[in-house]
């Protein structure tokens, strides 16, 4: 009875655990991730140009950092003040969705 009890979990473990794989992305979104990791390079380097570097020329911006949307002509402007006077102490980059 026990080698019976064993197989069963070993079974359901095994069978758990093929219903548990990773997501797979194809290449362009992997690709998008890429472009993704390297704009915030760009922003940890606190280089003033991220925003027309990485962006359309009418996106809007609304982050944590900005209380309403911002054109990027504005992100600019106000990354070129806040750039100088903030550090990032700790960056974590993780997908979401």
């Amino acid at each position: 009875m026990k080698k019976i009890n064993f197989y069963m979990a070993f079974l359901a473990l095994l069978f758990v655990g093929s219903m548990a794989q990773a997501q797979t992305w194809d290449k362009d979104q992997s690709e998008v991730w890429q472009m993704i990791l390297a704009s915030y390079v760009d922003i940890d380097n606190k280089d003033v140009n991220w925003s027309e570097k990485w962006s359309t020329k009418d996106a809007l911006v609304w982050g944590n950092a900005y209380p309403m949307p911002r054109n990027i002509a504005s992100v600019k402007r106000w990354d070129a003040y806040q750039f100088p006077l903030s550090e990032n102490m700790v960056s974590e980059y993780s997908p979401v969705g």
